[in-house]
């Protein structure tokens, strides 16, 4: 099915639960559109050698699943490839979501994929100043075995920056040819993430993301739109001499986004929120559950934050940002649980590295 709404549950407490906004079993729609992304303009990669389509050679439930094979025309490039699916043709750069899916590596193309799972929510709105700006919640998986299984999450690169980087948060191998269930909560009110969460058979990691920041970018998109990706990538090819092609292939499978309850200005701190003084408006040290630059919050345990304006002398930057660190220092590592299919292939990477972004329009985020 696609875009099924459920009805808004209460609990027994009287609080609303996830309301479910889409889900795809591909089974029946909806369907999912092709980018290959040539990260930067380099001609080492394809435009044309991903596929995207539905499959019955592995599946979660029913009997289908979404294919995303990045290179599977086996080109001697390399092969960034998003499988996206346009949810609203207008931005919601608010409200508290999540987005799960189940993944799993192809066994077959294991020794030669670079990333993935990859995917992401990414909504391009016009604010009433006349700018369009796009908020990206983004996950990568560095399935490269030679590149210890880094997970990546797309942060914005600096205090304030209208740009977005890869940021490294931990390791944890993936099997391939295992299924996992992947879930990420994230906020485009307060640009804050929540949790991820892996599970399988065999594994549960959770992992909480509070201290990134979701960058309000300017990308140039020119136009309004909500779009859901699912992607992969293969080994970087150094195409000038390259000589055996390297290829990619994910499955999807039960792809879904829910509407969780918005909790900015309840008074109760949330993991994505950086502050909260029990209402949502500026001026006062906490403006929609951000720190407003300029003012100094604290949240004591069981209470509402209070929020002290610094004095004028002093340089601040928006604290929430500041803790959007790319240095190594802010890196957590996680210990792998789960073993993975090793390779002696060439541990060859893209050169594009993260943060470069493409100018091909809405739908595509960069690769590493």
């Amino acid at each position: 099915g696609a875009g099924t709404a459920a009805p808004v549950c209460i609990d027994s407490n009287g609080v609303a639960a996830p309301k479910r906004i889409f889900f795809a079993d591909f089974e029946t729609g909806p369907t999912w559109g092709v980018f290959n992304e040539v990260v930067g303009g380099n001609p080492c990669y394809t435009a044309t050698g991903g596929a995207v389509n539905t499959t019955n050679a592995v599946y979660v439930s029913a009997s289908h699943s979404l294919q995303v094979w990045a290179n599977a025309a086996r080109e001697l490039k390399t092969n960034h490839l998003l499988g996206r699916y346009q949810l609203w043709p207008y931005g919601a750069n608010n409200g508290t979501w999540t987005y799960e899916l189940w993944a799993r590596i192809d066994p077959a193309t294991a020794t030669t994929g670079q990333t993935g799972p990859e995917f992401s929510v990414q909504s391009t709105q016009r604010n009433r100043d006349g700018v369009f700006r796009t908020v990206i919640a983004g996950i990568q998986y560095v399935s490269n075995p030679w590149l210890n299984h880094t997970w990546n999450v797309w942060v914005a690169a600096s205090p304030g920056s209208r740009q977005a980087t890869w940021v490294p948060f931990g390791q944890q191998a993936l099997r391939a040819g295992d299924w996992y269930r992947v879930s990420l909560e994230f906020s485009f009110s307060t640009l804050r993430y929540g949790r991820l969460t892996v599970s399988s058979g065999d594994l549960h990691w959770e992992v909480s993301l509070s201290q990134y920041i979701i960058a309000e970018e300017e990308r140039g998109w020119l136009s309004e739109a909500v779009w859901l990706t699912a992607e992969a990538g293969s080994l970087w090819a150094e195409c000038a001499t390259q000589t055996t092609p390297y290829d990619n292939r994910l499955f999807y499978d039960d792809i879904a986004l829910y509407s969780l309850p918005d909790k900015c200005g309840d008074g109760k701190l949330d993991p994505t929120e950086a502050c909260d003084d029990g209402n949502t408006l500026d001026g006062d040290g906490c403006d929609k559950c951000r720190t407003e630059t300029g003012w100094t919050c604290n949240t004591p345990p069981g209470n509402r934050t209070t929020c002290v304006r610094l004095p004028t002398s002093s340089a601040l930057t928006t604290t929430p940002a500041a803790a959007a660190t790319t240095s190594a220092s802010a890196t957590t590592t996680f210990t792998s649980t789960v073993t993975v299919a090793t390779t002696a292939a060439a541990a060859t990477t893209s050169s594009a590295g993260p943060g470069t972004t493409s100018s091909a329009g809405p739908g595509t985020t960069s690769s590493a």
